[in-house]
Formats: C-alpha cells, structure tokens, sequence
C-alpha cells in the first residue's frame, strides 16, 4: 500500500466513513420503527 493520499483526502475519506456509518444506522432505526 503506497499512501499517496495527501492529508485533506484522507480527512474526506474520514468523514465519508462517518456519514456512511450515520446513514446505516439511520436506516435500521426506520426500519425499527416501521
């Protein structure tokens, strides 16, 4: 793994991370509540 990222890309993917995280767990709360 050569780690070509440059710092501002690495936060990007970070807080793509989160948001996909925050998503899924969106989902499965509507799904609990349907």
């Amino acid at each position: 793994m050569l780690f070509l990222y440059t710092k501002p890309e690495l936060e990007v993917l970070e807080e793509a991370k989160c948001v996909s995280k925050i998503m899924f767990c969106s989902m499965i709360l509507l799904n609990m509540v349907k």
